[in-house]
């Protein structure tokens, strides 16, 4: 994002820049993901994987797909709970 793009955001706007932003990280991921299967790079898509556990002994442990934009551990979930929640703000 340049400059003007960022000077242009306001606070009526400002919901869905974030909503745009957050969608395509999310479809980069995904897209990402799809080319290593595509290039049978099954290890690289290992490393992109985080480790769930069941945490309750009931139920079953698990892998899943890191979206998170920071240093954290986001999934699926969490991600379209965001975009929904952003998509609700903008006008």
């Amino acid at each position: 994002m340049n400059i003007q793009e960022i000077m242009e955001i306001d606070i009526d706007n400002l919901a869905e820049k974030q909503h745009d932003a957050v969608k395509n990280h999310v479809i980069e991921v995904l897209q990402d993901i799809i080319n290593l299967v595509e290039e049978e790079k099954y290890e690289e898509i290992q490393n992109k994987l985080i480790y769930s556990p069941s945490g309750d002994g009931y139920g079953a442990d698990n892998h899943y797909i890191n979206f998170s934009y920071r240093n954290g551990e986001e999934d699926i979930k969490e991600m379209m709970d965001r975009l929904k929640n952003l998509k609700s703000k903008c006008k």
